[in-house]
């Protein structure tokens, strides 16, 4: 090494490199570095140039020598992205609910959430700052959770306390949880009445639940605060003219209902009068409810009065066809020959060879030992409803539910038997005859040891029936749907009844609409608690999906 090489080595870090790390170069420095020799040297660029590259050069073959170690504590190269997601300070989303924590996040909870290492006020304030976060990102369920934990540790911070119950309450009143928001708010303001937020929020709940007496309530306190509140005024004000409409709505319902009360007064007294009777019940006429037509969701109107005189619904049978037609409104002074002639004026789709015409019909009834009757073409509906004979069909259930009249038509007559619902245990095969037996085929029976029911399905938007005189109970509603339905039926002329897009429903011993899977079996619904085989006929309801007659049934 050159003589200028020993000296640069040989001095000290701070006498080569001073002012921020350049070297000191001056004429008056350079020579308490490199000597008197060198104080006559000039140094050109070429000089420096090749010095400096030398020194890098010593510097290189240094670190070269340097014992080499391999760094095992780092991320792998193929790894990284998803360790650094792991890392509190740079994951790009929060862990979800199943997800197993890194250390440092554990940690990170333990620290904040530790009941050792905060106070109860410490906790409560972290989760309602948690709650807060959620509640700006419109999260309001994840928000009730935090305000909750936070009450939950009753803190002694009543301020604190004040408004989880109030943010708590802001949250169920963007969920329209009003009664919530309600119980809320009133537990702030319990605790700190002059809550004024708690308590704007309290008067419009009370709006939305129409409790109209409490919002004026509350806004006239707010008001003796805030005089000039024109969101409280205006609250208040709508408040008073939505009481005065309730109080107007309830005095037109009250007079609707007593209207309806006394003609079903009149309608009662009309059946009385005309000597009609009920199978299957030796009880008088007295209430209405014992004329509420059987399958009401096909029939439109029960019986009723028009310029005093009874309108019936009535119930044809075609047990050749093993059909039905539902007349919505027959007049007791209409002749019977009158009734046909509008009925068989266009012929039935199912009456193919032109059988069924006015002319050329019979009509019968059973009376109650099961033997047929004849009716006469040139009789009036109420001149045979009043025979001694003929019962007006009835569930032994409690309330009576009646019946519509049944009255058989053929072209050479029909045997049947006439039979009865009952609220028993099925002890005997007699509890079991279908409904309308003189157009079923064939009641309940076994095929290698697994029922075969007849099952009546109604359409309530068109008032009409299909009987279906087999329905396995190990098949499928969809099956049976798509079987039913292969061919669109002539009521529907809008095409609306397809297999797809058609709803089942029954209803429960409470008369509560009650939907079936179509990936149901028959055997599956009708041993479902809350099913009733109504006199020895499963009846099932059918809509089309969405149609407004469907909204109307589930509304009751």
């Amino acid at each position: 090494m050159s003589k200028t090489s020993e000296n640069i080595e040989s001095a000290s870090n701070e006498d080569i490199f001073s002012n921020g790390g350049a070297p000191l170069m001056s004429a008056g420095d350079s020579s308490a570095i490199l000597g008197d020799s060198a104080q006559k040297k000039v140094w050109t660029d070429e000089e420096r140039k090749e010095l400096a590259a030398k020194l890098d050069d010593d510097l290189d073959t240094y670190i070269s020598g340097l014992e080499k170690r391999q760094y095992t504590e780092g991320w792998p190269e193929d790894r990284w992205q998803e360790e650094m997601e792991k890392h509190p300070f740079f994951m790009t989303k929060a862990p979800g609910v199943n997800d197993e924590l890194s250390p440092l996040m554990q940690g990170l909870q333990e620290l904040k959430y530790s009941t050792t290492e905060n106070t109860p006020e410490e906790l409560a304030a972290t989760y309602k700052e948690d709650g807060n976060f959620n509640f700006k990102c419109k999260k309001y369920r994840f928000a009730i959770v935090s305000y909750t934990e936070g009450l939950r540790l009753k803190c002694q911070n009543a301020d604190l306390n004040a408004q989880l119950y109030n943010n708590r309450g802001a949250c169920h009143y963007f969920l329209k949880n009003y009664r919530s928001c309600i119980n809320d708010c009133l537990n702030a303001l319990k605790i700190n009445p002059d809550y004024m937020k708690a308590s704007i929020r309290l008067a419009n709940c009370y709006f939305y639940v129409e409790d109209y007496n409490k919002c004026m309530e509350v806004s006239a306190s707010i008001l003796l605060k805030e005089p000039t509140n024109e969101e409280i005024i205006g609250l208040k004000t709508k408040a008073f003219e939505k009481k005065k409409a309730k109080i107007s709505s309830q005095g037109k319902k009250a007079y609707e209902e007593m209207k309806v009360s006394k003609e079903n007064k009149r309608v009662v007294s009309a059946v009385r009068e005309r000597g009609i009777k009920l199978l299957g019940s030796d009880a008088e006429i007295t209430e209405i409810s014992q004329l509420v037509p059987l399958f009401s969701e096909v029939v439109k109107r029960p019986v009723h009065l028009e310029n005093d005189r009874l309108v019936w619904p009535v119930i044809f049978l075609y047990p050749e066809y093993a059909t039905t037609d539902f007349v919505q409104e027959f007049h007791e002074d209409s002749l019977f020959s009158e009734q046909l002639v509008e009925m068989f004026s266009d012929p039935p789709e199912w009456d193919v060879e032109r059988k069924y015409t006015p002319d050329k019909i019979n009509v019968y009834y059973e009376d109650p030992n099961s033997k047929p009757q004849k009716v006469s073409k040139t009789s009036t509906l109420g001149m045979v409803l009043s025979r001694k004979n003929l019962y007006i069909r009835v569930q032994r259930n409690d309330p009576f539910q009646i019946e519509d009249p049944a009255l058989g038509a053929d072209l050479d007559g029909f045997e049947g038997k006439a039979t009865s619902g009952v609220d028993a245990e099925i002890t005997e095969i007699s509890q079991l005859v279908p409904l309308f037996s003189e157009v079923v085929k064939r009641p309940v029976h076994l095929e290698n040891d697994r029922l075969v029911w007849p099952v009546i399905f109604l359409y309530p938007e068109y008032a009409t029936t299909d009987f279906v005189q087999e329905f396995h109970e190990d098949s499928l509603f969809s099956e049976q749907l798509v079987e039913m339905f292969s061919d669109p039926p002539e009521w529907d002329v809008e095409r609306k009844y397809t297999p797809d897009k058609i709803n089942v429903y029954y209803e429960d011993p409470n008369s509560k609409p009650q939907k079936v899977s179509k990936t149901s079996t028959l055997g599956m619904v009708l041993s479902r608690k809350n099913y009733r085989v109504d006199q020895g006929t499963p009846a099932f309801t059918l809509f089309s999906e969405g149609s407004p007659a469907e909204q109307a049934f589930l509304k009751g």
